[in-house]
């Protein structure tokens, strides 16, 4: 419940999905208004911050705006997610923010105007949103605990049918330069292209499970695929061998992505990974905090860059911003960190962005990027 200004009401919120305003006096029912039938409209919060001014709280983390007069009349609703945020995406035809986190919902959040919420209803794991090629209707691919794969209108907030994987699934990317196959790799060594249905499966693609993988669409596209260690000991000592398979992608077909070469450098398990736009480069950060920049200019990866370390916790996400030279990174430390490999000496530090750590950063702009983190919040950064 809560207090007029004057003191002379009474507004009280319910479980019965009902706002009332009370009388003092009298203690007479004067107004009463129904947000709606759904269990998620049950009210749990309300304050009266102006005479003419009511805000509740939904179950679901709306805030819901009252014009209190002789009646109640809702004016308008603030919606969002709840809980952590797992995951961002940026589409740069529209120029949303898409985030989701382990509450299940989804929230489309335009540059100007209020934001968009889906619910999906398991935890969403990852979001493949479209670069500026895309010549299709503005939307989203996302993947949920349920282990199943969806498409997210972006303009109307629906969701597709779900096309099942029945995989626990590592990571993504699109597939094809016209960005209408994703291919997805699964905790079971397995790769999957999925467009609106499975399209197919390559099973066994790698030799050990996967801890992360990037993807870069085109012909020749290319993928990378970083795997858990090696079991058993040498001479006593666990193996520390967390391999990158670097496979070249000449078609959207089974047989057409190809093994080239295996990058050896990482000393803990790799957790993130990215092309940069152009695939001049390969990032790829590990739990020991470091970053590794591959360059892949000559068709042979080699390393480049092997010296960015002053993460102090486990690398969760890479993203270049839009010119291949500058990498974004965030970690479970709550920094961010920008760098650039015309400088690799230089670096531009964001302090405890992220109470909790960081989960995704995305870039939005030419010299602009987002984050979330565990705290919930999304941060846009402008340079």
């Amino acid at each position: 419940m809560a207090w007029s200004p004057d003191s002379s009401r009474v507004a009280t919120a319910g479980g019965d999905k009902k706002l009332r305003i009370w009388d003092r006096d009298s203690g007479a029912q004067v107004a009463e208004a129904a947000v709606g039938t759904n269990l998620q409209d049950m009210q749990v919060g309300i304050t009266w911050p102006s005479a003419s001014k009511v805000i509740s709280v939904a179950l679901d983390g709306r805030l819901i705006c009252w014009e209190v007069g002789s009646g109640l009349s809702m004016e308008g609703i603030v919606d969002g997610t709840q809980g952590p945020l797992n995951c961002l995406a940026s589409d740069s035809m529209t120029g949303n923010l898409i985030y989701g986190g382990t509450q299940g919902s989804i929230a489309v959040t335009p540059a100007t105007g209020a934001s968009m919420r889906a619910m999906v209803g398991k935890g969403i794991q990852h979001l493949f949103a479209h670069s500026k090629s895309y010549a299709g209707a503005p939307e989203t691919r996302v993947v949920s605990l349920d282990d199943c794969v969806r498409r997210l209108n972006l303009e109307t907030g629906e969701l597709s049918a779900p096309v099942e994987l029945k995989e626990f699934v590592v990571a993504g990317g699109w597939l094809d330069a016209e960005e209408t196959m994703l291919l997805l790799v699964s905790g079971k060594r397995n790769f999957h292209c999925v467009s609106d249905s499975l399209l197919w499966t390559k099973p066994n693609a790698t030799e050990r499970r996967a801890t992360s993988a990037a993807v870069l669409g085109g012909r020749p596209g290319k993928l990378a695929v970083a795997m858990e260690q090696p079991g058993g000991y040498v001479e006593g000592v666990a193996s520390n061998e967390f391999d990158i398979v670097y496979f070249e992608v000449a078609d959207a077909t089974p047989e057409g992505i190809v093994q080239k070469s295996v990058l050896r450098k990482h000393v803990a398990e790799v957790s993130a990974m990215k092309f940069s736009p152009s695939g001049e480069f390969l990032a790829s950060g590990d739990a020991a905090n470091k970053i590794l920049v591959w360059s892949l200019s000559t068709g042979t990866p080699t390393l480049l860059l092997s010296d960015w370390s002053f993460h102090t916790a486990r690398i969760a996400c890479l993203d270049w911003l839009p010119g291949g030279r500058r990498l974004v990174s965030g970690s479970l430390d709550r920094h961010l960190f920008v760098w650039d490999v015309d400088h690799p000496e230089k670096r531009l530090q964001v302090k405890d962005a992220h109470k909790g750590g960081v989960t995704g950063v995305a870039a939005c702009g030419e010299t602009s990027f987002a984050s979330v983190g565990h705290d919930g919040f999304v941060l846009v950064h402008v340079g």
